[in-house]
């Protein structure tokens, strides 16, 4: 079944952080204040829990994300990069193992806050009493699609936050008083992995089936498992290995290679060739696909054989 991603909308962060928006006449990634003092798009700008915030190339870059068209989905965003939706999701994909683009529809950053609780998310309006902690969605709904950052730390009445598309250094201050703040939105850690059930802690909501480690699939590296609602209802062992596949379609066990030798000693030494130790030799397999040598067996690289 398609793991098809759909696309965030586009929030466009205006200085106040009031609102991600954008007036007639401005380009995407811009708002109206033209500074010239954000990286190029794509560049990392500080990270939170090893998860990295990137540069949406706003206010008149000449390497604005928009110009060279890089805004769409890539198998390194989770939603429309790099948008402040974007990094939010992919914070609780990586760190919680919660795929958020399951659980609602969000139009705007602002829609987070009509988000059901579910599962270990759980929503807490501003004036519900709630303390933030690290790690929680700091969510405003100002202007026509607000906005949400990464609660990093907790002060005093105030919060340091983590954010896409929305300042140039990525990071920001709000006091917990201010009107534009709607919610926060709260995950609980994950669970201890389910030996007998490896599609438990599975990151998206996606019906397909898995290698073991690939998008939060437990098991070994060498089996696939089909995950439904996040249950194991069949796995099976891939004796080649198991291909991981970007955004689209099932993970498949790799093409068996008869006749060629792939033993990487439990190591993977890229582009070696040596005929006693044959870590990161390409060959062509059956089916004309580009077959690299790892630890688990021969694996898909990606592209097809010249």
């Amino acid at each position: 079944m398609a793991r098809s991603i759909w696309t965030a909308c586009v929030v466009v962060c205006a200085i106040s952080l009031v609102a991600c928006s954008a007036s007639t006449g401005e380009h995407l990634g811009e708002s109206s204040a033209r500074v010239d003092t954000y990286p190029e798009c794509g560049a990392v700008q500080t990270t939170i829990d090893g998860i990295e915030a990137r540069s949406n190339a706003m206010n008149g870059n000449p390497d604005d994300c928009d110009a060279d068209g890089t805004k769409a989905n890539s198998k390194d965003a989770v939603g429309e990069r790099w948008q402040c939706v974007e990094l939010a999701q992919r914070y609780f994909s990586q760190h919680f193992k919660i795929d958020l683009r399951g659980m609602a529809h969000v139009g705007g950053a602002k829609d987070f806050c009509t988000m059901s609780a579910t599962g270990r998310v759980s929503v807490h309006a501003k004036d519900s009493g709630y303390t933030p902690v690290h790690g929680d969605l700091l969510v405003m709904t100002g202007g026509t699609y607000g906005h949400v950052a990464v609660i990093d730390t907790v002060g005093d009445g105030t919060v340091g936050v983590v954010e896409q598309n929305a300042s140039a250094g990525g990071r920001a201050t709000h006091a917990l008083t201010e009107k534009a703040i709607g919610c926060f939105i709260h995950a609980a850690p994950p669970p201890p992995p389910d030996p007998e059930n490896p599609c438990a802690t599975q990151t998206n909501s996606y019906d397909a089936w898995y290698c073991g480690g690939h998008d939060g699939v437990t098991g070994e590296r060498s089996s696939r498992f089909h995950c439904v609602g996040h249950k194991t209802v069949a796995s099976e062992f891939c004796s080649s290995g198991c291909n991981e596949t970007s955004d689209l379609g099932d993970d498949t066990c790799a093409v068996s290679t008869s006749g060629e030798s792939c033993d990487c000693n439990g190591t993977y030494v890229d582009g070696s060739l040596s005929s006693s130790h044959t870590c990161g030799r390409v060959i062509c397999g059956s089916g004309g696909d580009l077959l690299i040598c790892r630890p688990w067996g021969y694996s898909d690289a990606g592209t097809t054989c010249l």
